[in-house]
This record gives C-alpha cells, structure tokens and sequence, in this order.
C-alpha cells in the first residue's frame, strides 16, 4: 500500500499526544504553539484507507524559558489605519 498522507500527533508530555492534525500528503506544516512547555512530536503515514503505520521517532521542541516579550499597542490614525507600536 502506498502512502496517501500523514497525521501529525503532538503534546506536553512524552509518548502522550493530546493533539493532532492531518497534513495531508504534504511532509511539513506549520503549528501554532505557546510558550512555556516542551512539546513532543511524532508522524504516522496512512495509506488511502486510512490505516495508520507505525509512529516515527519522538521529536521535541523546548519552549519552557520564556523568550523576550514585547508590549505592543495599536493606536487608529483614521478611519481605516492604526499605528502599530512596540518595546521589547
């Protein structure tokens, strides 16, 4: 059987997935993650009738330190304009 896309499971803790999304037949895909945790990732192929394969190795990303933060404040300049302004 030959692979027809891919399912991204990821979460908190590892060889534990509270998420997940299909990526289709692409092999990346952005995902929006907030700061102050490691995440662990894994992918499974899936073939047209969507039988799982095997999950890959564990991949993580640490986000626990917090990076610099930066205040930002949006002031209107007219009707349908606002000035973006920030500080880190």
């Amino acid at each position: 059987a030959y692979t027809a896309g891919y399912r991204v499971y990821y979460g908190t803790a590892s060889g534990s997935y509270q998420w997940s999304f299909d990526a289709g037949n692409q092999t990346s895909a952005p995902i929006n993650l907030s700061p102050g945790s490691r995440y662990y990732f894994v992918v499974r192929a899936y073939n047209a009738s969507y039988e799982h394969g095997p999950p890959s190795a564990e991949a993580s990303i640490d986000l626990s330190s917090a990076g610099p933060t930066a205040q930002i404040t949006a002031t209107l300049q007219s009707s349908n304009t606002a000035l973006l302004t920030w500080q880190t």
